[in-house]
């Protein structure tokens, strides 16, 4: 019995361990669960850390991956722009060394074709002093080198032209001028106008007048101040007979603009010879003043100072001509009338003794020489003149020399010659009074009353005297 409360003392020490000993336990277990929680937990946060780390770790990773690889891209980028700048610099230096070749080929061919170009300028140049030197011949010469270098130098095709027609070469001339035309550069009005004005002389040179006179119309058109083209234009037309058409074409083309000395003095010749003799006088004035050297505008006032009789003054002008123009006929034999009737007869023989060399069948030097010769006491020498004028003109000159020759038969009573000598001077020129008087005279002392009274009639009108004359000799029958 003794052994029960001992096992009562245990049971209930065991309950009231049990009592104390669960809520320990209980406790234990949630202090171990927490515990374990806890440790669960750091567990979890350790882990969640070290996945943070590792996802930061690889982050890093990444990063560091990304930042070498942008590293690489960026070096690679700047591999390539260096490689792209080394490419484009080597790039600029091939095109420079190109450009560098190009301009310097360029400037070697500019070179050498300005050197010969200036090859050219300097034939052409020397073309224009020959040429105006008077060496023709030198100047088609140098014209050629020069368009043998460049065969599109307008200006020397046209100085060619010019060139040629001197020299007599006229139909090479018209080619010249005709290539001239088909340049380029005739685009230019004053170059073409002086173009036709030379196409114009050689063709009137080749005896293709009616070309020559539209190739100066054509140049008049181009350049209405193209003076020279006016002035051959009047020239030919005054040649064709028509002084009044060339008076009125190259007034309008002074209207129009073209002037100068040469235009002047062949408005006084064309003036002169319309018989506006204040109007000629006063455009040869007007010449001179531009030109003092200008001849045509000294003959026109020679001519006037003639017909004024002012024989000193016509002396000199014509002297000056043919100081100027020593190969002009007409100027010297202008002179030696001037001479002559001065009383100068040696140097007035000796002006139409020129002329007479010039042009050896010029009839009025020879008549005005055989009046001279006459004057000064050489009949013998005046016949000999009379009879060259007779054979080698027509017009007054002729009359008047026939008329001398028929006055030498009539005083040697040879009527029926000297009736045939001034038939021939009446034919020649119908206001030669003189030659009507001695034809009177002729055929008054031939028998011939009509023709004597028909030479009255003529003569009554121009010259009163010799008509008197005439009527005296029908009335001493």
């Amino acid at each position: 019995m003794r052994k029960t409360p001992a096992i009562v003392a245990g049971i209930v020490a065991l309950v009231l361990l049990l009592a104390f000993a669960w809520p320990l336990g209980s406790y234990l277990a949630r202090a171990k669960e927490a515990e374990r929680a806890r440790v669960a937990a750091l567990e979890a946060e350790r882990q969640e850390a070290e996945r943070l780390a590792a996802e930061r770790a690889e982050a890093q990773k990444r990063a560091e991956r990304e930042a070498a690889e942008a590293a690489a891209a960026e070096a690679a980028r700047q591999e390539e722009l260096r490689r792209a700048e080394r490419e484009a610099a080597a790039e600029r230096d091939r095109l420079e060394r190109e450009a560098r070749a190009r301009a310097e080929a360029e400037a070697a061919v500019a070179a050498q074709a300005a050197a010969k170009r200036q090859s050219a300028i300097d034939a052409f140049e020397a073309g224009v002093a020959a040429q105006r030197a008077g060496d023709h011949a030198a100047a088609a010469a140098s014209y050629r080198r020069a368009l043998a270098i460049e065969s599109q130098l307008a200006g020397a095709w046209t100085n060619l032209a010019i060139a040629l027609a001197a020299l007599g070469e006229h139909a090479q001339a018209v080619d010249a001028a005709s290539t001239a035309l088909g340049l380029p550069a005739m685009q230019d009005a004053s170059r073409r106008a002086h173009a036709l004005h030379a196409l114009g002389h050689a063709q009137m040179g080749a005896g293709l007048r009616a070309e020559a006179i539209e190739s100066f119309r054509q140049a008049i058109a181009a350049d209405a101040r193209q003076a020279l083209a006016a002035v051959a234009l009047a020239d030919a037309l005054a040649d064709d007979g028509k002084p009044a058409e060339a008076l009125a074409a190259l007034a309008a083309a002074r209207a129009a603009g073209a002037e100068g000395a040469h235009v002047e003095a062949s408005l006084a010749v064309l003036r002169w010879i319309n018989g506006e003799r204040e109007e000629a006088t006063g455009h040869a004035a007007a010449a001179l003043r531009i030109d003092p050297s200008i001849a045509e505008a000294k003959m026109v006032l020679g001519r006037d100072a003639l017909e004024r009789q002012r024989w000193g003054d016509a002396a000199q002008r014509f002297d000056e001509v043919a100081r100027a123009r020593p190969d002009d006929a007409d100027a010297l034999t202008s002179l030696g009338y001037a001479y002559q009737r001065l009383g100068r007869h040696a140097e007035a023989v000796q002006a139409f003794d020129r002329a007479i060399a010039l042009r050896p069948a010029h009839d009025s030097a020879h008549a005005h020489r055989g009046a001279t010769l006459e004057a000064s006491g050489d009949a013998a020498g005046a016949l000999e003149a009379y009879r060259a004028a007779t054979q080698h003109g027509r017009g007054p000159a002729a009359s008047a020399a026939h008329t001398k020759l028929a006055v030498e038969e009539l005083k040697a009573g040879r009527f029926a010659e000297a009736r045939a000598l001034a038939e021939r001077a009446v034919a020649e020129d119908g206001s030669n009074a003189h030659a009507r008087y001695v034809l009177g005279v002729a055929c008054f002392r031939l028998g011939d009353r009509r023709c004597t009274s028909d030479q009255e009639l003529a003569l009554i009108t121009v010259d009163r005297e010799r008509a008197d004359g005439l009527r005296g000799l029908l009335a001493e029958e």
